[in-house]
């Protein structure tokens, strides 16, 4: 099923703020096998992903947001959690794959080049994309400025020894 996407894009895809190229050594999520190992993590993530962000937060009228959004797993799942009201944007520094309702902003972004959307969020998610950035913690600071009031950052990162999740 093709699915009409509401997309803007706000940057070129392929070029990082530094003029270097994004995916230069890496395959690209915009390949089959990229869309195949997109679909390999959603399997092996989605489920604790959405138990978490279930427990505490994506309720029906929320503004979320899905940074490094993949093929939109995260972003549909949170579309279904905060409808009819609710408001979510997926961004990806490559649109190819996302496959999500119309109701789904999507922003095909580089956000090295910082956020496409302000917000306010009451939810915001990334999955495994801060671990790829050199300016991560200036994203942090945006994604942090971005909360609405009583706001969640959920970021899902693999990380040694395991962590236990962060709340404050």
């Amino acid at each position: 099923m093709t699915t009409e996407l509401h997309r803007q894009q706000t940057s070129a895809p392929t070029k990082a703020a530094s003029g270097t190229t994004v995916y230069a050594g890496a395959i690209s999520s915009s390949t089959d096998l990229g869309g195949q190992q997109l679909g390999y993590l959603e399997e092996l993530l989605d489920q604790p992903t959405t138990r978490f962000i279930g427990d505490v937060a994506a309720r029906e009228g929320q503004r979320c947001l899905d940074l490094g959004a993949g093929r939109g797993s995260i972003a549909r799942w949170l579309a279904g959690r905060t409808a009819p009201t609710g408001r979510v944007t997926a961004v990806d520094i490559e649109d190819t794959h996302i496959d999500v309702p119309p109701a789904v902003r999507v922003y095909r972004h580089d956000v090295n080049e910082g956020l496409p959307d302000k917000g306010p969020f009451d939810v915001i998610h990334t999955r495994l994309l801060l671990v790829h950035l050199k300016r991560r913690r200036e994203l942090l600071a945006q994604l942090i400025d971005a909360l609405a009031p009583g706001g969640w950052l959920v970021i899902g990162e693999f990380t040694h020894p395991r962590t236990d999740p962060v709340t404050g």
